[in-house]
């Protein structure tokens, strides 16, 4: 049951970033992401937030968690049998294989940090997200 819920939260959350790169607005409601990832929305309801219209984190923090597994997955198997780099250059891959796992939503993350006071939000919510990575990646 967990993996299926897992499954359709990255689902919902694959479909508010698409909106938001194709759409460039920021208030999406969860109809409209339902529609488009052709989900019911009583199976949305049980695992979306009330307030998440108001609290875009939520989706947020299920991307950079998928993105982060991802980085980290292909990380291990690049260094995997990699012998020559220094422990330096090995972080610096580390690093660059996250940020371009996010430049793809670069534009959404642009949206959603519109206005000084959300970009602080938005910092300081991925704060602990940040220190997991690099913990993973050392």
């Amino acid at each position: 049951m967990k993996n299926k819920d897992q499954a359709l939260k990255w689902k919902l959350c694959n479909t508010y970033f698409s909106i938001l790169n194709a759409e460039n607005k920021n208030s999406i409601t969860l109809e409209e992401i339902c529609s488009k990832s052709k989900v019911s929305y009583e199976e949305a309801r049980k695992i979306i937030p009330k307030d998440f219209v108001h609290n875009p984190f939520f989706f947020l923090k299920i991307l950079v968690t998928k993105l982060d597994d991802e980085a980290l997955e292909e990380f291990k198997t690049d260094i995997s049998e990699d012998t020559i780099s220094s422990t330096y250059d090995k972080i610096l891959e580390g690093l660059t294989l996250r940020f371009e796992k996010f430049l793809e939503y670069k534009s959404a993350f642009k949206i959603m940090s519109n206005g000084t006071e959300r970009r602080v939000e938005n910092f300081f919510k991925l704060l602990q997200q940040n220190y997991l990575f690099m913990s993973g990646l050392l």
